[in-house]
């Protein structure tokens, strides 16, 4: 189990305590087209409370690339005392980095980028797996988040500032105003990570799978 101590924020008024005794430390990326559609969310899982906390992020302002991404991820650990070793399980999208970078996904380039970031290359410290994707698939992480909500289950600190705006204004994925897409980012990378861990089924699955 790895201890988490809060940064000096308050946690206490959000529900969550200065220091996280976390099982599971997890990392989702998104990269989407244009400035800000780019995010990635460090989570952390307490198995013994069935807590899972939305504990940090990182959402480009500008024009980047995996190399630029890399650097946000690797920085977004280090806040916390973290390596990119200590991540369990990391998901990112399914997207290709295009001709330029050989056919190549663009978790397979982060992975790259993140170990020549650290002068490790080819040694690769952080595996990105593919987000599981499919029909049916957003309102089933939306129902799984709505769910773990209600029971207390899910818990995001305040400097994650646009995933509360994402759970706030949000509208759902058949608003396709400019507005309600722009909010939908920072939501579309965070089911990624968090579906495998909130839906029982495929943690009962990936247990039979291990066993």
């Amino acid at each position: 189990m790895l201890a988490v101590t809060a940064p000096p924020t308050p946690l206490e008024a959000h529900g969550a305590a200065p220091v996280i005794m976390a099982d599971l430390v997890g990392l989702q990326q998104d990269r989407g087209e244009g400035a800000q559609r780019q995010t990635a969310h460090l989570v952390l899982i307490d198995r013994s409370k069935d807590v899972l906390y939305a504990w940090d992020e990182e959402i480009s302002t500008g024009k980047t690339d995996s190399a630029r991404d890399a650097v946000a991820i690797v920085d977004m650990l280090a806040r916390h005392s973290l390596v990119p070793e200590a991540v369990d399980d990391a998901r990112g999208d399914t997207n290709s980095a295009g001709k330029a970078e050989a056919g190549m996904l663009v978790n397979q380039l982060l992975q790259q980028e993140i170990a020549k970031y650290l002068g490790q290359w080819p040694r690769v410290p952080l595996r990105i797996a593919n987000a599981k994707k499919g029909p049916g698939s957003v309102l089933t992480g939306c129902a799984l988040i709505h769910r773990a909500m209600a029971r207390a289950e899910l818990r995001v600190h305040p400097r994650c500032t646009a995933l509360v705006e994402h759970f706030r204004h949000w509208k759902g994925p058949r608003d396709g105003g400019a507005e309600n897409k722009a909010l939908s980012h920072a939501g579309d990378g965070f089911r990624y990570i968090v579906r495998g861990q909130l839906d029982t089924r495929e943690r009962r699955i990936e247990r039979i799978r291990r066993s």
